[in-house]
């Protein structure tokens, strides 16, 4: 028989070197076969006391009892705040948006660079062939081209 300490879940972290082990009961002497969790491990569940007078918990996920203190009292299990639940992962950021011709460029490394330049109807642009003529139509890169 145990007598309820709390009524509320807690969080406790294993501080004792050699781990500790599960008891069936409230009771210091009713160790289970197997081992218990490793120094480090923390476990949620309810604070009771034994009829031993030692406090323990009783895990949420398995019913068990873990010991508080030793029966001296030295400290087995220390309280600790409420575990933080495993970050989420969140969504991929969204691609950016497709350039738009004649003001964006997207480079090779996925950057985006704003390409700053008047707006062009006709631009004389001079050929390898043509020397010294300009040609009559310009010869813009589609990318520079813009929409009217």
């Amino acid at each position: 028989m145990c007598i309820r300490d709390r009524s509320q879940t807690t969080h406790w972290e294993v501080v004792w070197l050699g781990g500790v082990a599960w008891r069936k009961s409230a009771g210091f002497s009713d160790r289970l076969d197997g081992t218990g969790p490793d120094k480090g491990s923390t476990i949620s569940g309810e604070v009771v006391v034994g009829t031993d007078g030692v406090r323990y918990l009783r895990a949420a996920h398995n019913g068990n009892f873990l010991p508080i203190t030793l029966q001296d009292g030295r400290q087995v299990l220390k309280q600790v705040a409420a575990p933080r639940p495993p970050p989420s992962r969140s969504p991929a950021p969204a691609a950016p948006e497709a350039p738009k011709l004649g003001s964006v460029l997207l480079t090779r490394h996925g950057s985006v660079k704003e390409l700053v330049y008047p707006a062009v109807k006709e631009l004389p642009v001079r050929t390898k062939h043509s020397q010294n003529n300009l040609s009559a139509q310009p010869s813009v890169p589609p990318l520079l081209a813009t929409h009217n």
